[in-house]
């Protein structure tokens, strides 16, 4: 009977162990994929920057926004013209 409980008790303990390896695994994994992402993110701003002449990303959306509203304004002049 007592070993039934240490044979137990020692299963317990390596599916803890496996568990709690599989989490750290899937964390370090998960880490490592926002790192990557971030440095493509710090890329991709540094090459909008020296592309388009912009001193960030805030100022890039704004500009974008920009044109947005004067493409917007220019369809509404086309479409009033063609009535």
């Amino acid at each position: 009977m007592l070993e039934f409980f240490l044979a137990f008790f020692l299963v317990v303990i390596f599916v803890s162990i496996i568990l709690s390896v599989r989490g750290q695994r899937y964390s370090e994994e998960l880490n490592q994929a926002i790192d990557r992402i971030e440095k493509e993110g710090a890329a991709m701003e540094s090459f909008i920057r020296s592309e388009y002449s912009v001193g960030g990303i805030d100022d890039a959306i704004h500009e974008l926004e920009r044109v947005k509203a004067s493409f917007i304004s220019f369809i509404f002049k086309i479409s009033k013209s063609l009535k």
